[in-house]
């Protein structure tokens, strides 16, 4: 841990101590032997926002814990005061939260993070803790502050299995998707995050692109300058629009495709999510279907006699008679 880190819980830590200090604690031990806080002290604890206990560093056993720590634990007070701090730690970590506990007791560190604890019912939570050594009536004991995390905790595993799902599609997708960075006064456009494909599509690297400042200058739009202004409009209305393009690659290859894009405005900044999908093979078809087309008809018109075609139905419907 940095010395900023240390100095910054320390600094947070002092002003609890203080409050601690302040309230004059006295301990006194009831017919089972275990040190328990004055009542008139106990309220200094319940009115923190975080679990807070202390505990005995040579019996290491609870001797005090605030509402807070007894709710997020799943215990009643008399259940927690008196337990050995490791029935509160899963079994597994048990051995290495004891170096921890060691190294808090002597003052080496005074935080700790996502610490894994057992409740009651058996689910496990997750904290930060920070710690202060406490020194009243010539015995030193140890003081944790606790902030639950759990949900915290639930929440990134959510990002992160949601972060996971999202890079197998971007992986597995046989189209090319890309988020843009679009400037509105300028309308350059700058690539922000893109699949595989999308970096196949184009004949070059991820980090030629990236490096980019305007990705409208290696292609090729398929429209007039009306289409254009349109798109434009759609993004700074946020609306979905399509069209079709060419990418100008370095390798000189023949390529169309045909894309999607849905516009959103975050804070002052335009983003573009693209959809790109290759149709080269389908343009070259279409090409090579028309050319065959003309050379048929070429071919009908030379011939003298009068020819015609006609559809294989029951009225023989004519499609094509030669002049």
């Amino acid at each position: 841990m940095s010395k900023e880190k240390r100095k910054k819980n320390k600094t947070s830590l002092t002003v609890k101590q203080q409050a601690v200090a302040d309230a004059d604690a006295r301990f006194y031990c009831d017919n089972s032997g275990i040190e328990r806080l004055d009542k008139n002290y106990t309220a200094v604890f319940e009115n923190v926002t975080e679990g807070v206990s202390i505990v005995d560093i040579e019996t290491k056993r609870f001797i005090h814990a605030n509402s807070v720590l007894c709710q997020m634990l799943g215990y009643s007070p008399e259940e927690l005061i008196g337990r050995p701090i490791t029935e509160i730690h899963p079994k597994q970590e048990q051995p290495f939260l004891g170096l921890g506990f060691e190294a808090m007791a002597r003052g080496e560190i005074t935080y700790a993070s996502r610490i894994s604890f057992l409740a009651k019912d058996g689910k496990i939570i997750h904290a930060d803790i920070s710690s202060t050594r406490l020194k009243i009536n010539r015995k030193t004991y140890l003081m944790g502050f606790f902030t639950d995390i759990s949900k915290l905790k639930t929440e990134q595993h959510v990002l992160n299995h949601s972060e996971k799902c999202l890079e197998m599609i971007l992986d597995q997708s046989f189209d090319g998707i890309n988020i843009c960075q679009y400037n509105p006064k300028t309308h350059k456009r700058q690539l922000v995050l893109c699949n595989d494909r999308y970096v196949q599509m184009t004949g070059r690297t991820r980090e030629e692109l990236m490096a980019m400042d305007d990705l409208n200058k290696i292609v090729i739009f398929y429209g007039s300058q009306q289409d254009g202004k349109r798109c434009q409009q759609f993004i700074k209305e946020q609306k979905p629009h399509q069209g079709r393009c060419s990418w100008i690659r370095p390798d000189g290859k023949e390529n169309y495709y045909d894309w999607v894009a849905k516009p959103v405005k975050i804070d002052d900044r335009y983003f573009v999510v693209g959809i790109d999908r290759d149709i080269t093979e389908y343009v070259k078809a279409e090409e090579e279907l028309k050319e065959t087309e003309v050379k048929y008809q070429t071919l009908i018109e030379q011939i003298p006699a009068v020819t015609y075609t006609a559809a294989l139905d029951k009225a023989s419907t004519t499609q094509y008679i030669s002049p």
